[in-house]
């Protein structure tokens, strides 16, 4: 198949062929000539000549949408159901493009995060699988996801980068008032962005990355996993005492928590 842009044409053909220029004919066979009879000190450089090459494209009749389905999300809640199916972006009868597939994936992905399910995947290779009926041109897809376990927020640690320790360190307690996580709900991605967005306005950060603790998860199987908590892990790393400046969301007394 081709890709052209966005799209994918099944049974489009692509060859190319060499167009030789009249100075690429003739300079290599006439330099080639004398350096036959040349020493080598002597022999002469084979000059550097452009050649043209046309690529040949037949793209042939796109394909369109037969059918679209999921599949991974008969376990979920009904209401996370019917968030994820609707406002499907592929449509029935639309040109069928991998962008499209690749959007879909990133919209169910987003869906699931903003509701307690940080692991959602496609498995590499047989996650999404386009059955191409070449008669009638058109594609049915099918997608088959992996949603790992339902988890919520657990206790919270907050680590420093020790290499960085002669910057000093900000009180845990300023650390936690700019956080958007509550220990015992469900994860939600977006409160992991707004947490480590406010860590940073704070001006004393030069690194902030939030992670979820799943060190205790790998023997455990999803089913055993779902509903579990799982805990948080704030990485924070000081910024130079001569480069660290209070933001202006910090508040006035931002100053009194930062410790040398």
């Amino acid at each position: 198949f081709v890709h052209l842009g966005n799209r994918v044409y099944f049974d489009g053909k692509v060859w190319y062929s060499l167009h030789e220029s009249t100075e690429s004919a003739d300079a290599w066979p006439k330099v080639h000539d004398q350096n036959k009879i040349l020493p080598p000190p002597k022999q002469k450089e084979y000059p550097f000549v452009q050649d043209t090459v046309i690529f040949h494209i037949i793209e042939g009749k796109p394909y369109t949408v037969a059918g679209f389905t999921f599949e991974g999300f008969e376990h979920l809640p009904l209401e996370l159901q019917n968030t994820v199916t609707e406002n499907i972006g592929i449509k029935v009868n639309s040109q069928y493009s991998k962008v499209s597939v690749d959007l879909e994936a990133i919209r169910a992905k987003e869906v699931l995060e903003e509701n307690g399910y940080p692991f959602l995947s496609l498995p590499y290779g047989r996650g999404i699988d386009v059955e191409k009926d070449t008669l009638r041109k058109t594609v049915t897809i099918s997608m088959i996801y992996i949603t790992g376990p339902r988890v919520k927020f657990g206790q919270i640690k907050i680590v420093y980068d020790t290499a960085y320790k002669k910057s000093g360190y900000v009180r845990e307690s300023a650390v936690l008032r700019q956080l958007n996580i509550d220990s015992g709900a469900w994860y939600k991605k977006s409160d992991i962005l707004i947490s480590e967005r406010d860590l940073s306005r704070l001006g004393t950060f030069q690194y902030v990355n939030i992670e979820l603790d799943t060190a205790g998860f790998s023997k455990l199987s999803d089913s055993a996993k779902d509903g579990m908590t799982a805990g948080v892990i704030i990485y924070l790393r000081m910024r130079q005492p001569w480069d660290a400046t209070i933001g202006p969301y910090a508040g006035s007394s931002a100053k009194s928590e930062f410790i040398l």
